[in-house]
């Protein structure tokens, strides 16, 4: 079973770039973000894309493999949409920002660390 990480829709992989991290968390300073991890087998992710008429197959497995989507963690909370239902994971995220800390994955470092 091979394990992806959630499949955006952009080529560029977001979070890959030196500095992006950072770059967010300035560009967030103030605002209260609960960044959520988002995993799906990938033959779970081809499944999906050849019942949907919009998605090429295999395009999300490309931004997974090729693209190493979303791989600027660390993250907040964790889900993983394989086998759960939209409500069950809505609901998880939910609790667990409900239940968060102060402490937080995306938090804005001086300029100068």
């Amino acid at each position: 079973m091979s394990t992806a990480r959630s499949h955006g829709s952009s080529r560029s992989a977001p979070g890959s770039s030196p500095g992006f991290t950072e770059d967010l968390a300035r560009l967030l300073a103030g605002l209260d973000v609960f960044l959520v991890e988002v995993h799906c087998d990938l033959e779970e992710i081809d499944r999906r894309e050849r019942s949907r008429a919009d998605r090429r197959t295999g395009e999300g497995r490309s931004h997974v493999e090729a693209d190493l989507i979303h791989t600027f963690g660390p993250y907040d909370f964790t889900v993983d949409t394989t086998d759960a239902t939209p409500s069950v994971l809505a609901a998880s995220v939910l609790a667990a920002w409900r239940v968060r800390g102060c402490r937080r994955a995306l938090l804005p470092r001086p300029l100068d660390a």
